[in-house]
């Protein structure tokens, strides 16, 4: 049922983009407004990452094999990488685009037009983080980030369209269009550069510092009176995490019989209360 309901949520997303992104366009050229081209450039991105993620969202719930025992939930981080490296090059198209000056044409019409795109954006920016937060989907939160980034950008540019209104009166105000389009640029890089860090700390296997799985799992050991001490690191691996749990025993004398038994106990217990592990990797240490 999640991932229907997130593979629902991605498409709507990616059909909601491209209308926006459309509209920016032709309203751009429309009024010669270089602000909102550049505008539109970062939302034709989003709906090509929002393509993109739904590919890696149907291949990261393969089942896992033997060539790959962990399953293809790694696929999600990879995506994202390529996610920030694209908006981090568009980012610099936008920022050396925006030195062309242009006398922005005004009217009604465009703050009509901007106030409906700023209401679309918003409507797809909620669903997306709602969802994300609820279905814990690492696609539908990165997706939020990059709308979220392209709503601000667009209340820049709503910003700027009532500034360029005294363009006549002070001759200097016709720069703020290029100023404009070199703000989303920058927003642009910051979202990309923090997309591009936080995917190469997953890739990487940083640990993931999940408190409520951490709590219900120390909850989980804490029943076994065998158990002295325990250490563990989570991973996160696409919709599953990774467990790597070291034990330490009251006991050391412990027969290999019922070592064997408490371990199969131990991994049983935590697969059936927290179904977000999927792989667990045992080890009896001395810490």
């Amino acid at each position: 049922m999640n991932n229907k309901k997130e593979t629902l949520i991605i498409n709507i997303s990616l059909i909601l983009n491209f209308i926006v992104a459309c509209i920016k366009l032709l309203t751009g050229l429309l009024f010669n407004f270089s602000s909102l081209i550049a505008d539109s450039f970062q939302s034709f991105a989003d709906f090509i990452t929002d393509i993109i993620s739904k590919m890696a969202n149907l291949l990261s719930k393969k089942r896992a094999t033997k060539k790959y025992p962990f399953g293809y939930g790694m696929i999600e981080y990879i995506v994202n990488l390529i996610i920030g490296i694209t908006l981090f090059a568009l980012a610099l198209f936008i920022f050396i685009r925006s030195f062309s000056v242009h006398e922005v044409e005004i009217n009604y019409y465009l703050y009509i037009i901007l106030l409906i795109i700023i209401v679309l954006k918003f409507i797809v920016v909620r669903m997306l983080i709602n969802n994300g937060k609820k279905l814990k989907s690492n696609i539908l939160l990165t997706s939020a980030k990059e709308s979220n980034a392209d709503l601000i950008s667009t209340i820049i540019v709503f910003i700027i369209s009532f500034i360029l209104l005294f363009q006549d009166k002070l001759y200097y105000l016709k720069y703020i269009d290029v100023v404009g389009s070199m703000i989303i640029s920058l927003l642009i890089f910051k979202i990309a550069f923090t997309i591009i860090i936080e995917n190469i700390h997953s890739l990487l296997g940083e640990n993931d510092n999940n408190e409520e799985i951490i709590e219900n799992l120390n909850k989980i050991l804490k029943k076994y009176s065998d158990i002295s001490e325990f250490k563990n690191k989570l991973i996160k691996n696409g919709n599953y995490y990774i467990l790597y749990l070291s034990l330490q025993l009251k006991n050391d004398n412990i027969t290999v019989k019922k070592l064997i038994e408490l371990e199969r106990k131990v991994k049983k217990d935590i697969k059936n209360h927290i179904p977000k592990i999927k792989f667990i990797n045992f080890d009896i240490t001395n810490f």
